[in-house]
Order: structure tokens, then sequence, then C-alpha cells
């Protein structure tokens, strides 16, 4: 018999309900245009009961903030390609991390929207995404997948700008296979270029 997870208590389920409503709000309305009020009307709770969560708006903010960046960090490390890889799968394996990527946005689409295109959150996420995915480049770079002609700060940001430009289109779930393939083969021919 399997370990089932235990219930969730009247009291964690409110705790969730308030972050799950504050991510949509700030997703919908930004930091700045969210107040306590609409989160706890949209939540279904008064104002004392979530001051018994959390003391303030920006701590709700910072602790969605803080699970996507680890959740975010985590999936980065997870797509190192391995150095056993034959050479010619390097494609294949750009195209499923974009996949990967894009499939983690689309699930995490309010804490996305949020963390990487709102301010004042975006602009530090994205470098410490740009720097996540550097780190990986350049272990991948010394392993002789990519080219050693091409710094692995410009791939990152080259990277880091097609997958920030494809959220922003990317919106059918079903489409998503497609348009990995698509962006893989296009970052994959980029950053194996050798003169």
């Amino acid at each position: 018999m399997k370990n089932a997870t235990p219930p969730m208590r009247k009291g964690e389920k409110t705790r969730e309900r308030l972050l799950a409503v504050s991510a949509t709000l700030f997703a919908e309305k930004q930091f700045h245009g969210t107040r306590i009020s609409d989160i706890v009307k949209a939540a279904g709770v008064t104002q004392p009961s979530f001051y018994s969560y959390f003391q303030s708006k920006e701590e709700i903010y910072s602790l969605l903030i803080d699970k996507f960046d680890r959740e975010l960090e985590e999936l980065v490390a997870s797509m190192l390609i391995d150095a056993s890889l034959p050479k010619e799968n390097v494609l294949e394996n750009v195209s499923a991390s974009f996949l990967r990527y894009l499939e983690f946005f689309h699930r995490n689409r309010e804490l996305t929207m949020i963390s990487l295109f709102q301010q004042p959150q975006d602009r530090e996420t994205r470098d410490k995404l740009k720097r996540w995915i550097a780190r990986n480049m350049q272990i991948e770079q010394q392993r002789g997948f990519f080219s050693p002609d091409i710094p692995v700060e410009i791939m990152a940001d080259c990277y880091l700008g097609v997958l920030l430009q494809t959220m922003l289109i990317a919106t059918d779930a079903k489409a998503l296979q497609q348009i990995s393939e698509e962006r893989g083969r296009f970052i994959y021919g980029g950053l194996t270029f050798r003169r």
C-alpha cells in the first residue's frame, strides 16, 4: 500500500488559497495594483485571517517569488547535458530542454508573469535565470557540446531572449512540442556553429 499524503487541515487550505489567489491577482494587477483587501475578498476570508498567516503583502509576494526561484533553479540544474550524451543527440536534448522550460512556465503561468515580466521582480529573476543557464552552458561548452567561439554569456543571453519571447507568444499547451522543436533547431544551430 502506498503512503497517502495526509489531507490538508483547514488552516493549511486557507493559507494555500491565499497564496494561489495572491498569485492570480499579482499576475493580473501587478504588485502595486494589488491590495490586501483584494486578496481577502477573492479568497473569501477576512483581513484578520490574512494576518494570521502573513505579516504583509510583501511577505506573501516574497514567498511566491522564492518558491518560483527554487523550482526554476532546480529545473535548470536538472537540464545539464550529461557528458556521455552522443554529440548527434544534442539537438534532441536542446529541444527537450526548451520544452521542459515551456511546460514549467505554462504550469506556473501566473508566477512566471510575476517573476519574469513584471516589476519589481523581473530584472532580478531574469538575471538569476541567465546565470543558471550560463553555469550549465559553461560546463556543456567545456564538454564539447557547444562552440568555443561564442562566449558563454552571449549564448546564455540569446537562449534567455528566445525563451522569454517564446513565453510571450506560446499560450497553447498543445503547440509547445512543435514550438520547442523549432526553437531547439534555431538555438542548436547558433550554439554549435564553428568557423
